[in-house]
């Protein structure tokens, strides 16, 4: 079995809440390696749960890193077909430690959108944050 790199935070789940007025809620929790849990929200319009998710995923990544609000800008994610498959990709600009970047990530769906749209974000960042 291939030996994966030590990573700083994880991924532990994405939980998505239906509001009234076609609205909805998501929380995405992370845990850092210290075993803190960090948990990000998001809120907007049902149709685009995956941009919701994506954003409550950039909240606990801020909150990991110690960051701000302009740390980490999440610009959003999309559902798209590839190779025969459905992959989320997301995007995001970050300014971290004076330096500035715009950062992609991709994952591909296998069973939840959702649950891929955060771990794109997560793609995304992990190495200029050094967390992943």
């Amino acid at each position: 079995m291939v030996q994966r790199p030590h990573r700083k935070v994880r991924f532990l789940k994405v939980e998505l809440k239906v509001q009234p007025k076609g609205r909805c809620r998501a929380f995405v929790d992370l845990v850092k390696d210290t075993g803190d849990v960090f948990v990000g929200s998001a809120e907007g319009r049902d149709s685009t749960r995956l941009d919701i998710v994506a954003f409550a995923t950039g909240d606990a990544i801020v909150q990991t890193v110690g960051g701000t609000e302009e740390t980490l800008v999440v610009r959003g994610a999309v559902m798209l077909p590839t190779f025969g498959t459905k992959v989320v990709v997301a995007g995001a600009s970050v300014f971290y430690e004076n330096q500035k970047a715009f950062v992609q990530g991709i994952c591909m769906v296998n069973d939840d959108p959702h649950r891929a749209a955060a771990l794109a974000i997560l793609n995304a960042t992990n190495r200029f944050f050094g967390i992943g």
